[in-house]
């Protein structure tokens, strides 16, 4: 049985959609959810729901840090920690905004005990599908070992962290070897990770991804300015349809050498338009895609992360007393 670790904060219809997946896709699993303090009431009933139908364990927040990801890194270590105590080698990490996409069978449990049967120095194996937005970078960029199944990495470093993901399916026993404990930030993550000269393969076949043009909770407090530039750029919810049996098998029997690219495979509900599809948050994602509206969302990046930052350095200080 697969241990699978929800991560949520304030979007109650996110995590309804994630936790219905994994009941869907993976109905063996146990099923875990750790939410950062949410002060949305509906967050408070869909977990209330779940755990009277015995479907899924709340494991008690740790502490909630006043940074941008809020307590997100304290409650991975929670996860950890419980995997540990429960006994499981691995352990599948996913957020409220992700879903299962098709069903997580033995044979992908057997690929990624392989994967790190064979793989020393692997901490995790990604199971998101690639985005178009990349594709440019992606192509060359790695390479497949048949064997496994695993895409390997020759400079992932460019695009996104390249030994490290917030999400995917992690080795508990390796992180106790390292004496692992996590950072607070994915970034800060992947440094550490490079310096114990770790690696990350990505699943040929992969069953989990984000939702595309989300409504985001990154900050405690969602800003005028952000709210607005998610409208502009139609951010909302969209889940994705179960995978259909044709599109299963297309995924499968398709040339390896063309990397699995969640707008070539999956269908979210409610979204008409083309990739490529934004998956980070509507600022983020507009930068990575570029352009003169890229430009404007740096712009705007930057004076919502100056906004915030000044509030949080506020309550930082009235915290400690600093301030009248």
């Amino acid at each position: 049985m697969l241990n699978i670790y929800v991560f949520s904060y304030n979007r109650p219809q996110f995590l309804e959609n994630c936790l219905s997946s994994i009941q869907r896709h993976a109905p063996g699993a146990g099923v875990h959810v750790l939410d950062d303090n949410s002060v949305d009431p509906g967050v408070a009933e869909v977990l209330d729901k779940w755990m009277r139908k015995r479907s899924v364990k709340v494991i008690p927040p740790g502490m909630t840090t006043l940074g941008l990801h809020g307590g997100l890194y304290n409650n991975m270590q929670r996860a950890f920690d419980h995997g540990l105590d429960s006994g499981a080698d691995i352990g599948l990490f996913i957020q409220d905004d992700m879903q299962l996409v098709r069903e997580i069978t033995p044979q992908d449990i057997a690929v990624a005990r392989n994967y790190f049967s064979l793989t020393p120095n692997a901490l995790e194996m990604n199971v998101l599908f690639f985005k178009e937005m990349y594709r440019e970078n992606n192509n060359g960029s790695y390479s497949l070992d048949t064997s496994l199944n695993i895409y390997h990495s020759k400079d992932w470093g460019r695009t996104a962290p390249a030994c490290f993901c917030d999400v995917g399916i992690f080795h508990f026993g390796r992180m106790k070897e390292l004496s692992w404990s996590f950072e607070q930030g994915e970034g800060e993550n992947d440094e550490k990770a490079q310096k114990y000269s770790l690696t990350m393969g990505c699943y040929a076949f992969p069953f989990m991804m984000n939702l595309p043009f989300p409504k985001t909770e990154y900050y405690r407090s969602k800003l005028l300015l952000l709210r607005a530039f998610e409208w502009w750029v139609g951010a909302g919810f969209f889940p994705y349809d179960p995978m259909a049996p044709s599109d299963v098998t297309r995924l499968f029997q398709r040339d390896l050498a063309k990397l699995p690219e969640a707008e070539q495979f999956l269908r979210p509900r409610g979204l008409n338009r083309p990739g490529p599809w934004i998956f980070g948050g509507a600022v983020i994602g507009v930068i990575e895609l570029g352009g003169i509206r890229g430009r404007i969302a740096g712009l705007a990046g930057r004076t919502i992360k100056t906004v915030h930052d000044g509030k949080i350095a506020l309550k930082e200080l009235m915290a400690r007393g600093s301030i009248f």
